[in-house]
């Protein structure tokens, strides 16, 4: 029995050396969650792209509640990073485009499903890490319509 054990965790070993490895990022310090491996955007080069808003398309991955509370960029196209694939017909190849999360994460995903399709793909977006470079974000106008309709 206690050969059999063994070679159970020998080949678990082998099977774990062998396999291949994810090229992630660390992240920041401080924060134990893994980055896929993508381009972020920085301030700068993302206010370069949005001062020629015929050139890009401007995808939103996240829910719409989210969109509505954080906020998003100017000529937005919502597609929830979980219906890309199936809706891959509804974003332009003559354009580049460029994916928009929260943090990147999600734009990062969705930059290598739309390389490997032949978008152009500079990099991926995070709104809160855009704005607090000091970028200027907007908000649906369903956000004001529920403020006003709450009461706040």
């Amino acid at each position: 029995m206690s050969k059999l054990v063994l070679l159970t965790v020998l080949l678990t070993a082998a099977a774990m050396a062998a396999a291949p490895q994810e090229n992630n990022k660390a992240a920041p310090a401080g924060n134990s969650a893994v980055r896929p491996a993508g381009k972020e955007l920085k301030r700068a080069e993302l206010d370069a792209l949005l001062a020629n808003p015929g050139n890009i398309f401007v995808l939103a991955l996240r829910g719409p509640d989210e969109i509505a509370k954080i906020g998003t960029l100017p000529g937005y196209v919502n597609i929830p990073i979980a219906q890309l694939e199936s809706r891959l017909s509804e974003i332009p190849k003559d354009k580049t485009v460029v994916p928009v999360s929260n943090h990147s994460v999600r734009a990062w995903k969705a930059q290598a499903i739309l390389e490997k399709h032949g978008y152009t793909v500079p990099g991926g977006v995070g709104v809160q890490d855009y704005e607090k470079e000091g970028g200027k974000l907007i908000f649906p106008a369903g956000r004001l319509q529920q403020h006003k309709k709450s009461g706040d």
